[in-house]
């Protein structure tokens, strides 16, 4: 019925201190636990399998970071519903039965369980806007919006949803986007009151990560461009940019430039379309204004010829699609384009390498090119 998920980095110490206590709870459910080792030094792997020969475990050879892990091993989750805890919390007691009872009868995706940091009880984390940005901090109020560090979540809806979106650099602007998300589609978030857990940590940490103030700085204006599109919002934005470039800082105005270029690029738009009864009209009388952009996840390549022996997607080259599209790797066919656009999409790649972002599309011209990259970049 539930799966525990577990994500762990050089954390030894707080799984030989909590794993016994998550197991007893996940037993009392018949439920499993998912640990999976992002990439720890330390002797995680020995404690685990040696200890708690139930328990399913996986590593990643690196350090993938909580957003990486998370979206890797949410395909193997088969049961109906996931918990997620972080490794800090501390659980005495927490009502799972009747959350799982609750959550399956009102269709519930996030059930949140509140907990005390520094004697004070939190039901999570929300994002409040003030001094033109958006802040990401604790809240003992209930949000119409919020996430927290122990939540009950609906497995099938998280699959649907994707998981996380990897373009935010903070693991706290990504967990926030995918219960906006959710939110935003119509799906029931909740919290259950009467639950007992403590946050064993000094340090202000979201799922054991430290707040990184130029992560949260780009993660800032990324989240606004994918969703608060008011007018005021609009508004409120452009003065912020305003006062950045006019403080003459050059490491915020260098930030503000790598999350733009990411955001101009990289990163997939949710278009606000009619959500009434006149939706579908207006999308069989306007298609190309009322339908929403392609979004491609596997690789495509961008040409106008027809001699491609791969099995790659193939799309007609121009700027809008290729802004539009957010494939992993974009193959462009150098023969189906200008010599301008060359040297416009060249300059463009100059500037991301400069900004310290990943080159995102590659020049092709043959059969033999294009196996030669899908071959260094894929592989």
């Amino acid at each position: 019925m539930v799966t525990l998920l577990l994500i762990a980095c050089n954390q030894e110490g707080l799984l030989k201190d909590h794993l016994s206590t998550y197991k007893c709870l996940m037993d009392s459910i018949q439920g499993n636990i998912i640990l999976v080792d992002d990439g720890s030094s330390d002797h995680t792997k020995e404690y685990v399998t040696t200890h708690f020969e139930m328990i399913s475990y996986m590593k990643n050879p690196v350090e993938l970071g909580y957003c990486q892990s998370f979206n890797k091993v949410l395909p193997y989750i088969k049961t109906p519903y996931v918990l997620c805890i972080d490794l800090t919390i501390d659980i005495r007691f927490i009502p799972l039965k009747k959350a799982l009872a609750y959550a399956k009868k009102n269709k519930i995706f996030m059930t949140s369980f509140p907990f005390l940091h520094h004697n004070k009880q939190f039901y999570g984390y929300y994002l409040v806007y003030k001094q033109f940005k958006l802040h990401f901090q604790e809240t003992s109020l209930k949000q119409p919006c919020f996430c927290s560090e122990l939540m009950l979540l609906d497995t099938k809806r998280l699959q649907k949803l994707g998981g996380f979106s990897l373009h935010y650099h903070s693991t706290a602007f990504s967990w926030h986007d995918l219960i906006y998300r959710a939110i935003k589609e119509g799906d029931a978030v909740t919290i259950r009151d009467n639950s007992v857990c403590y946050k064993q940590s000094s340090l202000s940490t979201f799922f054991s990560y430290l707040s990184d103030q130029k992560a949260l700085f780009k993660d800032n204006f990324l989240f606004q461009w994918r969703f608060y599109r008011s007018f005021t919002f609009i508004l409120k934005r452009t003065l912020s940019i305003m006062f950045i470039f006019l403080s003459f800082n050059g490491s915020n105005i260098l930030h503000f430039l790598q999350a733009y270029f990411q955001w101009l690029f990289f990163t997939q738009r949710y278009p606000c379309y009619p959500t009434n009864s006149t939706a579908s009209r207006l999308q069989r009388l306007f298609p190309n204004v009322f339908s929403p952009s392609q979004v491609f996840k596997d690789p495509i390549l961008f040409t106008k010829n027809s001699h491609w022996n791969s099995s790659i997607l193939t799309c007609s080259f121009s700027f809008k699609s290729l802004m539009d599209n957010r494939s992993a790797h974009v193959f462009i066919d150098i023969n189906s384009i200008s010599q301008f656009t060359y040297y416009v999409l060249y300059c463009i790649n100059i500037v991301l390498k400069l900004l310290f972002l990943n080159k995102q599309f590659y020049f092709v011209s043959s059969n033999y090119s294009l196996e030669h990259e899908i071959a260094h970049r894929l592989v």
